[in-house]
């Protein structure tokens, strides 16, 4: 039969017991010698205290590269998380429709922004029913308005089975939210870069905790995760 939530979460937390005092080893073919490498799983508190410091270097980065001229723009891609009954759908399969549209949505980001510099920071993010959407933080060089990015709404909307419209409103800064951060980094010495950092940080893992002592929800999605082998924290280049 098909594993309950409930079910699923305790395979995946005892996955988490069972590497916790393991360490991946790597061992010198023509040497003999033994070096200890990375975290054991992608779940390790160190893990991601590392994707957070690529979070700060990349904010560091772009301030430097791209200046006043840096604008920002954060998406949201969703899809329901009931059927055409209003069942729930399975956790694995509502993930897998979800990514449906992720390589359109790709193309279609890079069709808006033909012609200028930009970077994109993508992360799976639980709602508090466990069921995953997408944030995708997009970082330009030069002028951006919400109309800029309504195709990429739109690309999601064509190619996810289970995308809605009522939840896309192209108009609402919950689906697409635009920041001039050059210009108020210019106003602030903390800069609004810093704030988006941290909120991505938030969808990072369990940054710095134990993740068997995360939210319910933290837990019930990183099952998802772990089960369908995705990642949580998708870069571009």
């Amino acid at each position: 039969r098909p594993l309950s939530w409930r079910d699923s979460v305790c395979e995946w937390r005892d996955y988490i017991e069972e590497t916790e005092d393991t360490d991946v080893v790597f061992k010198n073919g023509d040497t003999g010698e033994y070096a200890t490498g990375s975290d054991p799983h992608r779940f390790a508190p160190d893990y991601s205290a590392k994707q957070y410091a690529k979070l700060k270097d990349l904010e560091r980065g772009l301030q430097d590269q791209y200046g006043k001229r840096l604008h920002t723009a954060m998406l949201s891609l969703t899809g329901s998380s009931t059927d055409e009954n209003g069942d729930p759908v399975p956790p694995v399969d509502h993930l897998l429709d979800l990514d449906e549209s992720w390589e359109a949505v790709r193309r279609e980001l890079s069709r808006c922004l033909e012609n200028k510099r930009w970077e994109y920071l993508a992360i799976l993010e639980p709602h508090a029913s466990g069921y995953l959407h997408i944030h995708i933080a997009v970082f330009v060089e030069g002028y951006v308005t919400r109309e800029t990015f309504a195709p990429v709404i739109r690309a999601h909307l064509r190619n996810c089975s289970i995308a809605t419209e009522d939840a896309h409103d192209v108009e609402d800064d919950t689906t697409i939210s635009v920041r001039h951060a050059g210009a108020d980094r210019a106003r602030d010495d903390d800069g609004q870069l810093d704030e988006l950092a941290c909120y991505l940080a938030e969808y990072l893992g369990t940054y710095g905790e134990d993740p068997l002592q995360a939210p319910d929800r933290q837990q019930m999605s990183n099952t998802v995760l772990w089960a369908t082998g995705k990642q949580r924290w998708r870069p571009s280049q």
